[in-house]
C-alpha cells in the first residue's frame, strides 16, 4: 500500500472517529436534556384528601380515586408534578397543611373568606351548592321544617357554618366524615344531613339511599385546591391554575364532572 493511500485511509478513520465522537457528544447532550426534562416532570407534590369522601376522594380497592383526585392528578401532571397522597379526616387535613406534612388539600374545598385570608387557593375548577338531605319518609318539605331538630355535617366543613347562619334553630351534629354523617340520618339519629348538593345527589344515586334533597340552597360556593399562603404556595397555585385552563379547554374537567356527579358542575369561566 502506498504512503498516499495510507494517509487517505488514516484521514478517513480520523474523520469517522472524530465524527463518531461528535455524534456521541451530541447524543449525550440530547440524553442529558431529556433526563433533565423527565426529572422536572416527576417532581413530587404531597396533597391531602380524606380517601373516604365519595365521589370527591375515595378508595376503589387499594386505589385512591374520585373527581377531585383525578382533577388534581391531571393538573399536577401538566404542571410537572407527580402526586403523593396523604389521607386524613377533613378536619385533620388543615393541621397537616399547617405543619407542612402536605403541600395542599384537594378534597372539595370551598372558598370562604376565612380560608382565603389564611390560605392560597387556586382558581375554582367547579361550582358547588350546599343542600340538606332528609329520609324519603320525612315530612319535611323545606329547611324550616327542621327547626329545633338535629342535622348532621362533617366536622370542619363550611357547610355547617353556612347552615347555622341561615337557620339558627337547627342543631348541628358534627361527624368525622361524610359516611358517618350519612349513616346518622339513615339510622334516624338525626333529621337530616348537610353537604354539597352534587355530592349528596351522586351518593344517593350510587348507593340507592332512601334520602331526598330539600329544595333550599344553603349557599353557593366555588371549589379549588388550597395551599399555604407563602411563596411556595403561590407558585403551586399559579402552576395549577395554568393547568386547569388547559384541562377546561380540553373538556376534561366537564368530562370528569359528568362521570362522578352525573352532570356538569365544572367552572366554564376557566375557558375564557
Amino acid at each position: 500500500m502506498s504512503k498516499q493511500s495510507q494517509f487517505i485511509i488514516g484521514g478517513i478513520i480520523a474523520v469517522v472517529v472524530v465524527g463518531g465522537g461528535f455524534l456521541i457528544v451530541k447524543n449525550n447532550a440530547s440524553y442529558e436534556k431529556k433526563t433533565t426534562t423527565t426529572n422536572k416532570a416527576t417532581q413530587t407534590i404531597t396533597l391531602g384528601s380524606t380517601g373516604a369522601s365519595f365521589p370527591s376522594s375515595y378508595k376503589s380497592g387499594d386505589k385512591l380515586v374520585g373527581f377531585d383526585v383525578e382533577v388534581a392528578q391531571k393538573a399536577a401532571k401538566l404542571a410537572g408534578y407527580r402526586v403523593k397522597w396523604v389521607n386524613a379526616d377533613f378536619d385533620g387535613l388543615w393541621g397537616q397543611l399547617d405543619t407542612n406534612r402536605v403541600q395542599g388539600i384537594a378534597n372539595a374545598v370551598s372558598f370562604t373568606p376565612e380560608r382565603q385570608a389564611k390560605y392560597q387557593f387556586t382558581d375554582a375548577y367547579y361550582n358547588d351548592e350546599a343542600k340538606v338531605a332528609v329520609p324519603t319518609s320525612s315530612k319535611a318539605k323545606k329547611l324550616s321544617d327542621l327547626d329545633n331538630q338535629k342535622v348532621a355535617g362533617v366536622a370542619g366543613s363550611n357547610n355547617i357554618t353556612a347552615l347555622q347562619s341561615v337557620n339558627k334553630s337547627i342543631v348541628v351534629a358534627p361527624f368525622e366524615n361524610r359516611d358517618s354523617a350519612t349513616q346518622a340520618v339513615l339510622s334516624e339519629k338525626v333529621a337530616g344531613v348537610v353537604n354539597s348538593g352534587p355530592i349528596l345527589s351522586a351518593t344517593i344515586k350510587k348507593n340507592h339511599l332512601k334520602l331526598r334533597l330539600l329544595p333550599d340552597t344553603i349557599q353557593k360556593t366555588k371549589v379549588g385546591i388550597v395551599f399555604k399562603k407563602d411563596d411556595a404556595g403561590k407558585k403551586y397555585a399559579k402552576s395549577f391554575n395554568k393547568a386547569f385552563v388547559e384541562l377546561a379547554k380540553q373538556g376534561e374537567i366537564e368530562k370528569l364532572s359528568k362521570q362522578y356527579f352525573g352532570y356538569d358542575v365544572s367552572n366554564h369561566d376557566l375557558e375564557k
